[in-house]
C-alpha cells in the first residue's frame, strides 16, 4: 500500500525548551516548553520545515525538546490541560538521543523526524488509532522514505539509521511491537521510491511552492523541573 500525503500541508511552530518531566509525562514536558519561551531549536526547526515544504504540507505541529523522553515521539493533545488545546501536535525529542543516533546526518535526522511526522500526518492517534501500532510504525517509515526523496536524501543513510533502530545489539528484532529491520526498510523504499508528487506540481515534477513559518515562542532561559521518570509514547 502507497500512502498519499499531497493534500496535507503544515505550519511549523517551535521553541528550544529542554525539560526533565515527571511522571504525568509528556504532557508535563509540553507544558513547561509552553511556559519556558525558549529560541527556536535551529537544526530541528530547518529539517520539519524543509521537509513539510518538500512535501507540501499545510498543519500546525510544535517542537518539543525534552530530556525524560528516551528517543522521540509524536503526540497529539486530547484537551485535557488547557495549555494544550484538543487536537494539537507535537513532536517531543530528546536531543541528547538525537544527536546520538543521527550526529548532524541531514538524511538521518530527516528520517527520524519524518517518521514522527508520518505518525500525525497518518492520523495514528485520531482516525487510525485503533491500528495495531506495528501497522502505525510501517506506515510512518514509509512517510519518512518519502520525506528523504523529497529532499534529495541518500537512501543508504536511510537504511543505517533503521537499521540501528529496528535491530537490537545480537541483530534481533528490538521490540516485537514494530516492524522488523526487513520491512521497515521495504516500507521506506516504497516510499522513497513512489513518493507522490504535491497536485500543483504533478505535471512538472518540480518542488512544490509551499510558504511555511517557523515561530519563536518568546525568549529567555531554559530550566529543569521534575524528577527525571521516562515516557513512552509512539517512537
Amino acid at each position: 500500500m502507497i500512502l498519499d500525503w499531497r493534500s496535507i500541508g503544515i505550519v511549523l511552530i517551535a521553541g528550544a525548551y529542554v525539560t526533565v518531566c515527571h511522571a504525568a509525562g509528556e504532557k508535563s514536558c509540553i507544558q513547561h516548553f509552553l511556559a519556558a519561551q525558549s529560541p527556536a531549536p535551529a537544526k530541528v526547526a530547518a529539517i520539519v520545515k524543509n521537509v513539510s515544504s518538500a512535501i507540501g504540507l499545510a498543519r500546525q505541529i510544535q517542537i518539543v525538546p525534552c530530556t525524560s523522553v528516551t528517543d522521540a515521539e509524536a503526540f497529539v493533545s486530547d484537551g485535557s490541560n488547557p495549555l494544550m488545546p484538543e487536537g494539537s501536535e507535537y513532536i517531543i525529542y530528546n536531543p541528547q538521543w538525537v544527536q546520538q543516533v543521527a550526529g548532524d546526518h541531514d538524511t538521518e535526522l530527516v528520517t527520524i523526524f519524518g517518521h514522527e511526522m508520518g505518525h500525525l500526518l497518518n492520523g495514528d492517534f485520531t482516525a487510525n488509532k485503533a491500528k495495531s501500532r506495528h501497522d502505525k510504525e510501517a506506515a510512518a517509515d514509509q512517510f519518512a522514505g518519502c520525506a528523504v526523496a523529497r529532499l534529495h536524501g541518500e537512501k543508504d543513510q536511510m537504511d543505517e539509521v533503521l537499521l540501528r533502530l529496528r535491530s537490537a545489539p545480537d541483530g534481533s528484532a528490538a521490540d516485537d511491537t514494530y516492524p522488523s529491520a526487513d520491512e521497515s526498510l521495504e516500507q521506506a523504499h516504497t516510499g522513497f521510491d513512489h513518493c507522490p508528487q504535491p497536485p500543483d506540481d504533478k505535471e512538472a515534477g518540480q518542488p512544490p511552492t509551499v510558504t511555511t513559518t517557523v515561530k519563536t515562542v518568546g525568549s529567555g532561559n531554559a530550566a529543569v523541573v521534575g524528577n527525571g521518570n521516562n515516557v513512552s509514547v509512539s517512537k
